[in-house]
């Protein structure tokens, strides 16, 4: 009898780990777009397009050279382009709901929901509100 335990209960290890390792969200992703449009519709009509400009520009400035790891134990690193050369390295935990719809991240206590739009193997989109503006951020592998 305690065999056959043994067999279940290591069987179903097994189940767990190779269940866990198919979760597409684990891996380096780069970032490779912004939905620009999205992100300025919350601003005044006047302003929309100098503001386009303005996030166009800033975008630029990171696409590629930001990254976002993901490991299977839930912890995650954001690293991103900083003032004179430097590098802004951000670590943290995250966890998936269990429709893979929500992201939740906690950096050092800062606890934010992220909506996943798309996450397959060489995509993902992530959907954010950040100061009354709404973002989408596509990331490739």
């Amino acid at each position: 009898m305690k065999l056959i335990n043994a067999f279940v209960l290591g069987f179903t290890l097994t189940l767990i780990a190779a269940c866990g390792g198919n979760n597409p969200l684990v891996g380096k992703w780069k970032l490779d777009g912004v939905n620009i449009d999205k992100a300025v519709q919350s601003f005044p009509a006047e302003q929309r397009e100098f503001a386009k400009t303005m996030m166009k520009s800033a975008f630029e400035q990171v696409k590629g050279k930001m990254i976002l790891t993901f490991e299977k134990e839930g912890k995650f690193t954001v690293e991103s382009p900083g003032q004179g050369g430097k590098k802004n390295v951000e670590n943290g935990k995250w966890t998936l709901s269990s429709d893979k719809k929500k992201l939740t991240t906690d950096v050092a206590g800062r606890k934010e929901t992220i909506s996943v739009i798309e996450n397959t193997d060489k995509r993902l989109v992530l959907g954010m509100a950040a100061q009354g503006q709404e973002m989408e951020m596509t990331f490739v592998h």
